[in-house]
């Protein structure tokens, strides 16, 4: 099963966000991190979506996705590009933020129409739950054979990964955050995107939410937009 690091920056203080400059940095480390398969680069979108109340929203999410855990340790372990991501000097626009890592298996979901091949800007509207549940197991269940397929179903959806947590070691030194899941639905736009998210699909998913087994936890809401980059050389910092 495909194994999944994600990278998280939030405001932590008088933090202006990223430039094209620094963006450029960021693409050029992940780029080149070893038996990388395609990394994701997500920065805030101005798309709108129901739930602006999420707040909390990241500067900056790093999605990197690996074919196993020992090539995204190996990864995160090696003296590689992805260690400049903690030196307090690379990312100037992002000064005193906050940073969090977690590691976490990755179920891919069929959608009617993938993205092309080689599409490389996109809008992904993340989620989160936070946790706890109160019957855990049976509440990934629920999510992942009923709640994910309906995601799927949104229209114009590119695709769809639920990420479930891993134990995955890293050499990084950011704490570790402890979500129970995170899901990412991908659109061509921020256009698509609300566009989706006020279709009678939506709608399919509120209702099945409410039978969820019981979860205390809340959920947290952002799209982003998205740079592809794909795994081996570093990524052309000009596109």
């Amino acid at each position: 099963m495909p194994v999944t690091w994600y990278c998280f920056f939030h405001r932590g203080g008088p933090t202006g966000g990223l430039s094209d400059a620094e963006r450029g940095r960021v693409v050029e480390a992940v780029g080149g991190a070893p038996d990388l398969q395609t990394a994701y680069v997500h920065t805030p979108s101005p798309a709108p979506h129901p739930h602006t109340g999420d707040d909390n929203a990241p500067l900056l999410v790093l999605e990197l996705e690996f074919a196993d855990v020992a090539g995204c340790e190996s990864a995160l372990r090696q003296d590689t590009g992805l260690r400049r991501l903690a030196d307090p000097g690379f990312l100037p626009g992002l000064a005193g933020a906050t940073v969090w890592q977690q590691g976490m298996l990755r179920r891919l979901y069929a959608v009617p129409d993938p993205a092309p091949d080689g599409a490389m800007r996109l809008c992904s509207y993340l989620v989160h739950y936070p946790g706890p549940a109160g019957d855990e197991q049976a509440w990934l269940d629920h999510y992942t054979a009923t709640h994910a397929p309906l995601i799927a179903a949104l229209p114009g959806v590119r695709a769809v990964a639920v990420d479930t947590p891993a134990v995955v070691v890293s050499g990084l030194p950011f704490p570790f955050a402890e979500a129970l899941l995170r899901n990412k639905a991908v659109f061509d736009s921020a256009r698509a995107l609300s566009t989706a998210l006020s279709s009678p699909a939506r709608e399919a998913l509120r209702a099945d939410a409410g039978s969820f087994p019981a979860y205390t936890g809340g959920s947290v809401h952002v799209p982003m937009e998205t740079l592809v980059v794909p795994g081996g050389d570093p990524f052309p910092t000009s596109l």
